[in-house]
């Protein structure tokens, strides 16, 4: 049938997503790989990638045909040989992504070098080396999570293999293998403590705080700028876990000292993650209606500007480009530097996404400039089904432009928030922690359409001001 005709994959699709998300380095070296005898490569993928790398990156989809590539190509044959040569292409690109990963990582290298070593009874060279590998990490001045494992590595190494069980002396001890995995293990495991955190504070995970006790102990004494990935996370940890924002904002100010300490033009991976986990705060406390940490968050996003790192391989994640926008705006950033982000990163968002995104930073834009006829039809074209609390803010936003363009518009605007209110319950489940400031911010603007005069105005205006902040006060308590 028709329908499943226009269902057929495209030839060599999957072959081509892959190539596509190669550099024009990496499909260098990825053809010296295929023509490496070492490697011993499938014959039929090299004379396939040859044709293929020609139409690198975009791959036209006429010329990547079978009929074409037969026509133009004769030596690489029909459909079905072209599709078994594809096959064996993609494995062989599995392959190359594995060495080239393998490959990156020096400390790796060295790992594998020293149990060769021991492997095949090199033990003077692999002394010599282990030697050398130990002072480097004692140097390491990031004194990462994959520092602390090199250490554990090398203790576990130097007090394995044949060797080691001809020196049968009290000398020949595990304690250094214990004592280094004890650290890995508890800086490890507090690293990702910080990102359960993290999570339970925006997304409503579960989050216990299993072990951190005996986990903060064994780091204690190494809890100095001299090891800064210890010294950042610990203080990381009793960021997010603060029960207030001004307690969290005295490690906040902790860890900005360190980064203005350190930072560069391109940051080491600590201060990156350090960076994330200040913004999160921001954001989470920003939206309890603390301004200061709105500008804590803006602070993160534009580190990361001014180092070129809020782009993932050319990527810009949804959230961040809504919530740079949003914050600007709550911060009083001037619109030209608003609408020069927008420009500016807006072809950076995924394409599934950009439309709809780039729609909604447009229609917040025109309305912090007041051009409430601009920003109308951008936010209904920015209304995306599949991402409820995204689409909850959309409306939220949606109805506070409408109110200022006519609030005298009673019965339309009611309208829109009934509908408001029925899908918040629609998709409660997905809401978690942020249901609550969704409900009562509809519940005090029906409020608001009913405060017709004076008396109601001020009678409201004293209700909102008794009450905690949550998102939309500040602008509910402007229009009275």
């Amino acid at each position: 049938t028709a329908n499943s005709e226009m269902a057929a994959p495209v030839h060599l699709s999957k072959l081509t997503t892959a190539l596509r998300q190669l550099s024009i380095s990496e499909m260098d070296r990825l053809e010296a790989f295929l023509e490496s005898p070492y490697f011993q490569g499938p014959a039929g993928a090299l004379p396939l990638f040859q044709y293929l790398r020609k139409l690198h990156p975009h791959y036209d989809e006429k010329k990547t045909a079978a009929d074409y590539i037969q026509k133009k190509a004769p030596a690489l044959g029909n459909q079905k040989r072209q599709a078994n040569n594809g096959s064996e292409l993609l494995k062989a690109i599995e392959h190359f992504l594995a060495v080239e990963d393998f490959a990156s990582s020096a400390d790796s290298v060295d790992r594998h070098r020293l149990q060769a070593y021991k492997k095949h009874h090199m033990f003077e060279a692999f002394n010599k080396e282990h030697e050398q590998l130990l002072k480097k990490i004692d140097e390491d001045k990031e004194q990462s999570v994959e520092t602390f494992y090199n250490r554990h590595i090398l203790a576990e190494l130097a007090l394995s293999g044949f060797d080691t069980k001809l020196n049968r002396t009290i000398h020949n001890t595990v304690h250094p293998v214990i004592k280094t995995l004890d650290e890995f293990y508890a800086l490890k495991k507090l690293r990702y403590h910080c990102e359960l955190l993290n999570r339970h504070q925006v997304l409503g995970t579960a989050y216990e705080d299993e072990n951190i006790d005996y986990i903060i102990s064994v780091l204690q004494a190494i809890k100095s700028e001299s090891y800064p990935h210890v010294y950042l996370f610990v203080n990381i940890y009793n960021m997010l876990k603060a029960g207030t924002f001004e307690e969290g904002e005295s490690y906040y100010i902790l860890l900005k000292n360190f980064i203005d300490q350190h930072i560069s033009s391109k940051s080491t991976l600590d201060i990156k993650e350090t960076i994330n986990y200040i913004t999160n705060f921001g954001l989470y406390w920003n939206s309890r209606g603390y301004k200061r940490a709105g500008e804590i968050a803006l602070w993160g996003h534009e580190m990361k500007m001014n180092t070129d790192e809020l782009l993932d391989r050319g990527k810009i994640p949804p959230s961040n480009f809504r919530n740079i926008v949003a914050l600007a705006i709550l911060n009083g950033k001037d619109a030209n530097w608003i609408k020069q982000f927008i420009d500016s990163y807006s072809d950076h968002l995924p394409d599934e996404h950009k439309e709809t995104n780039f729609a909604f930073a447009l229609a917040q834009y025109n309305y912090y400039l007041g051009d409430f006829s601009k920003a109308m039809p951008l936010f209904q074209q920015a209304q995306v089904k599949e991402e409820p609390i995204f689409n909850a803010i959309v409306r939220r936003w949606q109805f506070m432009c409408m109110y200022e363009q006519d609030p005298e518009a009673i019965d339309v605007l009611f309208d829109f928030l009934n509908a408001y209110d029925r899908y918040i319950v629609r998709y409660a489940e997905q809401f978690h922690w942020m249901k609550e400031i969704f409900v009562k911010n509809i519940s005090y603007s029906k409020k608001l359409l009913k405060a017709t005069d004076a008396a109601k105005k001020k009678e409201l205006a004293a209700l909102l001001n008794q009450e905690k902040y949550f998102t939309g006060k500040e602008w509910l308590l402007k229009q009275l």
